[in-house]
């Protein structure tokens, strides 16, 4: 009977595994879709993962499903709008290797999900945006030359507690160039 249930089991492991796909963006063709956002709305939550080939994507994310997202490095993956946000993750979603900007306010919101290993600039708002009772995070990351914050939160510090760690932060307040170091959370930086 043991055996039986473990092999079972196993079965089910291989099975939820094999159901996991890659997904491929090109925007020069070579992939299953030209945008990110196609991508993502044909997604499946919890089981697949984006990659996405170098390029410079024009173009406003929703992030609404637990998925992962990797750029090719945030050199050559450019993720840009003209929107406010270019970014918004309402799911506990990853997007890891990509630079992020915004022409038209702030980079990311994230009510939820995990920018990891990107660089936010050039935002004419904040870098990223934490609303009320966010369970997003921002980590070993590069928040610089966005024209208000690196990264902020609504109205109370606490909600930074654990919110961006290991990165590096560059504002301009009054003339003055502020740089941030956040090695535990931003709360811990300002004490």
């Amino acid at each position: 009977m043991r055996q039986l249930r473990a092999i079972a089991m196993l079965c089910t492991f291989f099975l939820a595994s094999a159901s996991a796909k890659i997904i491929i963006v090109d925007k020069a063709g070579s992939g299953q879709y030209l945008t990110i956002q196609s991508a993502i709305n044909a997604a499946q939550a919890n089981t697949d993962t984006i990659r996405v080939y170098p390029g410079i994507y024009n173009e406003s994310l929703i992030v609404n499903k637990a998925i992962v997202i990797q750029g090719s490095g945030y050199e050559t993956t450019i993720i840009t709008s003209s929107n406010n946000p270019t970014i918004t993750m309402s799911a506990a979603a990853k997007m890891m290797w990509f630079a992020i900007t915004s022409s038209g306010g702030n980079g990311a919101n994230l009510p939820a999900g995990t920018i990891t290993n990107c660089v936010v600039s050039g935002c004419t708002a904040l870098g990223v945006y934490f609303p009320s009772n966010s369970t997003g995070s921002v980590k070993n990351c590069v928040l610089v030359g966005n024209a208000q914050y690196a990264a902020t939160g609504f109205q109370d510090y606490p909600i930074y507690a654990g919110r961006v760690t290991n990165s590096i932060g560059r504002f301009d307040l009054f003339g003055w160039q502020i740089w941030c170091l956040y090695f535990r959370s931003f709360e811990q930086h300002h004490r």
